[in-house]
């Protein structure tokens, strides 16, 4: 009887038990020597919308239709290995996401600190078969990206495996039981912490805490560096609106080591535009056939100039760019509306503005001070001044010169009889 139960009980499991399941649960790989390193997933790019959630710790993921797959329906993936490893896989990658049978070569990506860009590193062998194969022989210690070599499809796992290489021998046991008086060095795996930013217009302020064996910190934007030293507080200035930066914080230990670094996207907001002011404090003169007008200038980025309006209709032809204007051609005794208004505009933000100022009266009477005009140019003005001084230039000339050779003669005597 017992014997019937076992055997239904393991028809049972042959039947019902998912595959998936069991490419989850594959055993190490038989020609990886190594041992198990660990992998950190980053960041992930999907066709399909797979919940990255599943990711556990760089193992498998959830089961979909085509099996248990690491990174089912993604365009790319990124992970980091703190140390040298040889990368293994296990299932098949297609070209296309229709579960075609002619899987491409997949592309490893490795990221240049120093241009903050993934560069090619490695192309893998293609593979159809649910058995392990060694996708990359060797990845150095960094952050990588798995993707197609192709323009299009997809990368498809049922599990990877991230075997150590280059591992030192163990040291020697100690001579006695005793612990250690003395701790091993720490590697320098600790970075800022406490990171955060306040824009003020065109300037960014970041601050962080420094880890407390930290000899140098180095500040990245965009690849390139903007600041060595021990502050926890750099101002990133010029920066443009509605645009995005890329800031790489990193530290060094005291052998000089350099670390991985803090990563942060800095988004510029878009520009705002302050509202434009009307003109204030217009102060009328009204003369003998015109009027005088003055008034308060009006602060603004994107100012142009004024505008002069009488009765409703613009007299100047062009924008006035200071802060008074002369309206001529007015009839004495007669009252005129007067507006002065301000003009603000920028192309490249597609921005034009306008603001009236209050309305002023202006009344020309023939009792003001009355326009004053002349028949000459300035350059007769030049000529004449020009002309009247060559006349006296002599004169000019003879009562400088002779008392100054009096005064040289007498220091000549004096030379001489001293």
């Amino acid at each position: 009887m017992k014997r019937k139960l076992l055997l239904l009980l393991m028809v049972f499991l042959f039947l019902f038990l998912p595959i998936s399941n069991v490419f989850a649960s594959a055993s190490i790989p038989s020609g990886a020597v190594g041992p198990k390193a660990e992998i950190f997933m980053n960041e992930y790019e999907l066709n399909f919308g797979q919940n990255p959630n599943n990711l556990i710790d760089g193992s498998t993921l959830a089961t979909t239709q085509y099996g248990t797959v690491l990174l089912y329906s993604t365009l790319f993936f990124n992970f980091t290995v703190t140390e040298d490893v040889k990368l293994w896989g296990i299932g098949t990658h297609y070209a296309d996401s229709g579960g075609s049978t002619d899987s491409q070569p997949i592309q490893i990506d490795k990221f240049n600190n120093s241009t903050g860009q993934f560069e090619s590193y490695h192309i893998g062998t293609n593979n159809h078969s649910n058995t392990w194969y060694v996708i990359a022989p060797e990845l150095t210690k960094g952050k990588y990206r798995i993707r197609n070599s192709q323009t299009r499809g997809y990368v498809s796992f049922n599990e990877i495996y991230a075997e150590k290489i280059n591992v030192e021998p163990l040291p020697p046991p100690p001579p006695t039981e005793e612990p250690p008086t003395e701790e091993p060095p720490m590697e320098n795996n600790y970075e800022i912490t406490n990171f955060e930013t306040n824009i003020q217009g065109t300037e960014a302020v970041l601050k962080w805490i420094n880890p407390i064996d930290a000899t140098n910190i180095r500040v990245y934007l965009n690849g390139t560096v903007i600041y060595n030293g021990l502050n926890e507080t750099v101002t990133i200035k010029s920066l443009e609106y509605n645009k995005s930066y890329t800031i790489r914080i990193t530290t060094f230990d005291d052998k000089n080591v350099e670390s991985f670094g803090y990563y942060h996207v800095l988004t510029m907001p878009e520009k705002s535009i302050e509202p434009l002011k009307a003109v204030e404090n217009i102060s009328v003169l009204n003369g003998n056939g015109y009027i005088l007008l003055n008034w308060d200038k009006v602060n603004h980025p994107y100012l142009k100039g004024y505008n002069v309006y009488v009765d409703g209709n613009k007299v100047n032809t062009k924008l006035i760019t200071t802060n008074s204007f002369r309206i001529s051609n007015v009839t004495n005794e007669q009252s005129y509306n007067i507006q002065v208004s301000s003009v603000a505009e920028d192309t490249e933000l597609n921005y034009f503005e306008e603001k009236f100022s209050v309305s002023k009266n202006g009344l020309p009477t023939s009792l003001g001070i009355p326009t004053v005009s002349v028949n000459f140019t300035l350059q007769d003005l030049t000529d004449g001044v020009s002309s009247w001084f060559s006349s006296l230039w002599l004169i000019v000339a003879f009562s400088i010169a002779i008392p100054l050779s009096f005064i040289i003669a007498i220091r000549v005597k004096y030379l001489f009889l001293t």
